[in-house]
């Protein structure tokens, strides 16, 4: 059975800073993690994301949230002609995570399939400008 690991992202009420906590799910149930949290002076959570149990080229987990970058859009069949830029989302519809972009009706299936080309170069808490349009 694979382990799930959720982040936990936390922002500082003062001073902004955000924190990003990793728990195992046993963290969660049996309390660590609200202990864990608790000890952080003045933060507050903003967002709870899930693994998707897949990891990109270069061997970091993927979560719900993280901002996926992959160069080889032709090979992979995408709708771009330089690289394909997008939230990792889950499709409650399609039971399945995803790679939605912002401005393109087209979201691709996050899959081993070409895993190997993708890699997570952000989130779009901590950095909500990697998804801004290069004019």
């Amino acid at each position: 059975m694979r382990e799930m690991s959720f982040s936990i992202l936390l922002q500082h009420k003062e001073t902004g800073r955000i924190v990003n906590q990793i728990f195992e799910y046993a963290d969660i149930f049996d309390g660590t993690a609200k202990d864990e949290i608790g000890k952080l002076q003045g933060y507050a959570v903003i967002a709870r994301r899930q693994c998707t149990g897949l990891y990109d080229q270069n061997s970091q987990e993927i979560y719900e949230g993280d901002i996926v970058v992959t160069s080889n859009s032709q090979k992979y069949d995408y709708p771009s002609e330089d690289e394909f830029r997008g939230i990792v989302t889950y499709d409650e519809q399609k039971a399945m995570y995803t790679i939605v972009q912002a401005h393109d009706s087209y979201h691709p299936a996050l899959s081993n399939h070409y895993i190997d080309s993708i890699e997570v170069v952000g989130n779009i808490y901590e950095n909500p400008d990697l998804l801004e349009v290069k004019s």
